[in-house]
């Protein structure tokens, strides 16, 4: 998809914890450990070694969007701290069912995994403003 003159990306990060934080913090809430930019890796971060753990987060609103919502895209920083690979998963949650993106592979010391969604999982319709803002978005490990 080609950008044109009137198109953007607009980045909004998490403002709070969502409805499921299986992963532990290392300070403060969940949310405060991933919200910075740029990634501060090593200073930050939530851990899990338990599969089909999930941490959802509350994201900022849309800040002075308006017309049509191309796509939505999900940044993940990980890091492998013990043995063998491990998969993650985004995790978009819309219309409060859980939907996962494509599996990522975290198999060295850090990785960062983009996923882009053109589509409200919920409603398989383009994203709305209504649709973004009232979603949350985050991670599950899946082995």
């Amino acid at each position: 998809m080609a950008f044109g003159a009137k198109k953007k990306v607009v980045t909004i990060r998490p403002i709070a914890d969502g409805v499921t934080n299986d992963w532990t913090p290392s300070a403060g809430n969940n949310y405060q450990n991933v919200d910075e930019s740029p990634v501060d890796l090593d200073s930050s971060y939530n851990y899990s070694s338990t599969p089909g753990n999930i941490d959802l987060y509350t994201m900022q609103t849309l800040p002075g969007v308006t017309g049509t919502i191309y796509a939505l895209g999900l940044n993940l920083g990980v890091r492998k701290t013990t043995g063998s690979s491990h998969d993650i998963n985004p995790v978009f949650r819309s219309g409060g069912s859980n939907y996962l993106g494509n599996t990522g592979t975290v198999g060295g010391d850090f990785f960062l995994h983009k996923f882009v969604m053109a589509n409200d999982p919920a409603t398989r319709l383009g994203w709305t403003y209504e649709g973004v803002t009232g979603s949350q978005y985050g991670i599950r490990l899946t082995t």
